[in-house]
């Protein structure tokens, strides 16, 4: 597990072209439930869904669940790991530097989410049908109207877009 993270960590560092400050925890629980119940990071904790699961981050604590599926949890460690570096990109390390360009700052939900998901899933035949069936159906026609899942990936197909179209240097920008 700790070979496969400093991998993801090495990788997410890499697109991002940013060097995480400090080191990341990460905590693994066997089961969700052991995952729901505990109480690290009751106040403030952010939580995003993935096909893993759910990855808790708090700071540079990453809180993970293993379900038995190796690629569910490599999915999970590399949304932690994308999540806390763009928190530190966007916000600053320290507590002061967050809170002064969490005024500043409004990032939508959309952005930040869809590009957790796409650094952490990639893009691949289920995310195309996805997409296709989105586009054809007229369920996308209105950006502002998509629910939570359909505006995360909304910004995953636009970070794939990204990618595609200018490479992947360009997420860093």
């Amino acid at each position: 597990m700790g070979k496969n993270a400093d991998k993801e960590i090495q990788d997410v560092e890499k697109l991002f072209d940013y060097r995480t400050n400090g080191r990341l925890q990460f905590m693994i629980f066997n089961r969700y439930s052991d995952l729901k119940q505990t109480n690290i990071g009751l106040e403030g904790d952010e939580v995003i869904g993935n096909t893993g699961g759910l990855t808790r981050v708090m700071g540079n604590k990453v809180l993970i669940y293993f379900d038995g599926n190796h690629e569910h949890l490599r999915q999970q460690i590399r949304a932690g790991v994308t999540q806390v570096l763009f928190h530190q990109l966007m916000y600053g390390g320290n507590i002061k530097d967050r809170i002064q360009s969490a005024v500043l700052l409004t990032i939508p939900s959309w952005y930040e989410n869809g590009l957790v998901s796409y650094v952490a899933k990639g893009w691949g035949v289920e995310e195309d049908n996805q997409l296709r069936d989105g586009i054809l159906s007229g369920k996308y026609s209105k950006f502002n109207r998509l629910m939570d899942s359909e505006s995360e990936f909304a910004g995953h197909s636009m970070w794939h877009y990204i990618a595609q179209t200018y490479g992947t240097t360009s997420i860093a920008n």
